[in-house]
């Protein structure tokens, strides 16, 4: 309906009254698509283009870790611990960083899976309560792999390059967005697939060779 209006308001305006019937369509064109680029239906209102920007400046801030919020010392402390650590972001991240907090929890619990299922595939049947060494070196290679796992599933999801603010948004725009994000969910996904394959065949091995159950938790807690 607004489109119609203004497209009205185009044919009886001045543009419209100047043209040619001996104009190229060409020239036409020119003239019209001039005319609607310097309407102002077509131009960003300035509170609109002033919230638009302090939108894209908290989308940054959140995304670039951004310690300093307000005044006080505390308050920004706990601003960044509610953004960045791993359990507790999933019930206190701010609702407009991109990284949401239903694929916080994805990507938490598909890390717990993996991470159990390395500690159960690390170890054999020779290893006892008392050889910690062995539950320490399993549990550290399964935090390297881990760590390599969450660190892609979170780039992926968050998908910090397309979103408001950056040079590749301003060129692609909301729809390219979505359709890079949909991507980084579908890898995602796929990574917490794998993780569920880890757990799988983890467990698999932990039972075929007999690995005690409280030395696999006890690989798991060194890897957590």
């Amino acid at each position: 309906r607004h489109l119609s209006l203004s497209v009205h308001r185009l044919l009886s305006s001045r543009v419209y009254r100047d043209i040619d019937p001996m104009d190229s369509v060409r020239t036409v064109i020119g003239k019209v698509s001039k005319s609607f680029s310097e309407s102002s239906y077509f131009k960003e209102a300035p509170e609109n283009a002033e919230a638009r920007k302090n939108r894209e400046a908290i989308v940054r801030g959140l995304l670039m870790g951004r310690v300093v919020w307000t005044d006080g010392f505390c308050s920004n402390f706990v601003f960044y611990l509610k953004q960045t650590h791993a359990f507790l972001s999933i019930f206190t991240c701010h609702k407009m960083h991109p990284f949401s907090r239903c694929e916080r929890a994805f990507t938490f619990l598909a890390s717990l899976f993996a991470s159990f299922g390395f500690s159960m595939l690390f170890l054999d049947d020779k290893g006892e309560k008392a050889d910690s060494n062995i539950a320490l070196a399993a549990g550290l290679l399964a935090s390297i792999v881990m760590t390599l796992m969450y660190t892609v599933t979170v780039l992926a999801m968050t998908c910090s390059c397309v979103q408001e603010g950056s040079c590749i948004f301003g060129c692609i725009g909301h729809c390219g967005r979505s359709k890079v994000e949909c991507l980084g969910r579908c890898i995602g996904c796929f990574n917490g697939f794998l993780s569920m394959i880890i757990f799988a065949v983890g467990m698999t091995h932990g039972k075929t060779h007999n690995v005690p159950l409280d030395l696999g938790m006890k690989a798991w807690g060194y890897a957590q």
